[in-house]
């Protein structure tokens, strides 16, 4: 309950941020998706195969403050983004058996990233360079599993994976960065990469 209690407390006060803005500042609400890969690398020296199909979207909400200008070509602005998304995590371990079959795990997750996300805004404001850091809030809601013959693909065995308190931890937390970029098309449009 605690946990829920803080995810609770940083929304509020992200909301409160929001509706202190000024008339220059920016708020943007928009959708992401994508379509990747997963892999799990364990210490020491483990490195599973490389899972590809994996899913993931959600909803996106970011605020800018209202820019300083250090010189009229280039401007540096804050801001803070809050997403809820949901992805697919997972990993395949190819195992020898009398046969060799193939191990398949997805797991299906809602995740509430809470970034801080300063930026650069350059080419008369239509390219921003950013940075995020942040940290992660995530919740593994199911998952399953696929076990098949590595060379023709035939199902050996495949079905939902049952989570247990024990073993498998559903709550999940962690610290998140990188670099970015997002160009503006078209009015209100915006791509971000």
């Amino acid at each position: 309950m605690r946990f829920l209690h803080k995810i609770v407390v940083s929304i509020a006060v992200l909301s409160v941020v929001g509706s202190m803005a000024t008339a220059s500042a920016q708020h943007y609400v928009g959708i992401k998706g994508g379509y990747g890969s997963s892999d799990v690398r364990l210490y020491p020296a483990w490195k599973t195969p490389v899972e590809l199909g994996m899913l993931s979207g959600g909803l996106v909400w970011r605020y800018y403050s209202e820019p300083t200008a250090a010189q009229p070509a280039l401007k540096y602005t804050g801001g803070i983004s809050m997403e809820l998304q949901y992805l697919q995590r997972g990993y395949k371990e190819e195992t020898l058996s009398n046969e060799n079959h193939t191990y398949s795990r997805r797991i299906n997750t809602l995740m509430l990233p809470l970034i801080w996300q300063p930026h650069i805004s350059m080419a008369q404001e239509r390219l921003r360079l950013f940075l995020n850091l942040g940290v992660t809030f995530n919740y593994n809601l199911s998952s399953t599993y696929h076990t098949y013959v590595t060379e023709s693909g035939e199902t050996v065995e495949k079905g939902d994976y049952e989570m247990l308190l024990v073993r498998d931890n559903r709550w999940g937390y962690g610290l998140c960065g990188g670099l970015g970029a997002e160009v503006k098309l078209a009015g209100r449009v915006s791509l971000c990469v």
